[in-house]
């Protein structure tokens, strides 16, 4: 039984050891999920360190060299998908900010 080829070696325009474009695609697809998979798991270590989006965006950058728009883009995406948690976050980040701040212009 002879084996089926998505594309037709004589028809195509494809050279030698070339992917076909529909993989391509999907490589490109696997990849960017890849870095948005890594952003996220250094948002989550930010994040364990108290850190507001601007402040895990600078780090990111600085650190990791994640471009903030980036950083900025899955940080949107995460608060999309748990509301709740962020809402609690921001809420704890803000009472620890007003006991900080009350603490050292005592």
């Amino acid at each position: 039984m002879k084996h089926r080829f998505l594309w037709h070696p004589r028809r195509g325009q494809r050279r030698k050891n070339e992917l076909p474009e529909w993989l391509v695609f999907h490589q490109r697809c696997l990849i960017c999920v890849y870095i948005m998979l890594q952003v996220h798991h250094l948002i989550e270590k930010c994040m364990t360190f108290g850190m507001s989006m601007e402040e895990c965006m600078e780090a990111l950058a600085k650190r990791a060299d994640v471009q903030p728009v980036v950083t900025s883009t899955v940080w949107k995406e995460l608060e999309k998908e748990n509301k709740d948690f962020f809402d609690r976050y921001k809420q704890l980040r803000a009472e620890r900010d007003g006991r900080g701040s009350s603490n050292s212009s005592s």
